[in-house]
């Protein structure tokens, strides 16, 4: 549940133990950032001017971090922040939700949209706006294979991008593809989706 405060922000590093990932709103008033404890944090804002803070959502036991092996490694995974949408009006944050880890995108003081719907134990991981505004990328591991996947958020019609095999690997999300012409411009993106199409995109490969 969403909670606030009227302390100062120069508190913030009394207020919890973890604060971790701040980013800039896009007017340059707000700070996003997760707070709490470490593997135990939530999305947070922090407005500037005032010091109010507040935070937006629950992560619902995500530990906010996605791996990026299949085995042990000393490092333990990437760390999954939240993210502003283009307008800094919504965010964009992953948790778990019943049984996997989803994509949602919430408005502060408002319910939050869950824009995938997963099988239990799929995740979710680096959501990230395209700069027109109109999709969210993101990484997805479904069946135990982790791929690109970008989603119109007027329709939420969902496009594979990566199309990897067992053993592969696809976490960084690099540019943004709105910005390319549509190679299908008759497809209605409220009844179709592209179809699949493999893109030249960086890909960690482990064997």
């Amino acid at each position: 549940r969403a909670s606030s405060t009227s302390r100062g922000l120069g508190d913030v590093y009394k207020r919890q133990p973890f604060n971790f990932g701040p980013s800039w709103s896009p007017n340059g008033t707000e700070l996003l950032f997760v707070s709490g404890e470490h593997y135990h944090c939530h999305p947070t804002i922090a407005h500037v001017t005032s010091g109010h803070i507040q935070t937006v959502a629950q992560r619902g036991g995500y530990a906010g971090v996605t791996l990026f092996l299949d085995v042990d490694d000393f490092h333990e995974g990437s760390s999954d922040t939240p993210v502003w949408s283009i307008n800094g009006k919504t965010i964009f944050f992953t948790a778990q939700r019943k049984k996997a880890v989803e994509l949602l995108e919430i408005s502060p003081g408002n319910e939050e949209k869950q824009l995938t719907q997963s099988l239990q134990g799929e995740s979710h991981y680096h959501p990230k706006p395209s700069p027109d505004g109109h999709w969210i990328l993101y990484g997805g591991r479904r069946k135990g294979i982790r791929d690109l996947y970008k989603q119109h958020l007027e329709t939420g019609a969902e496009i594979r991008l990566t199309h990897l095999t067992q053993g592969e690997a696809a976490m960084g999300l690099i540019g943004s593809l709105s910005q390319q012409p549509n190679p299908h411009p008759s497809l209605n993106p409220e009844k179709e989706a592209l179809p699949p199409k493999k893109i030249p995109l960086p890909k960690l490969v482990f064997r």
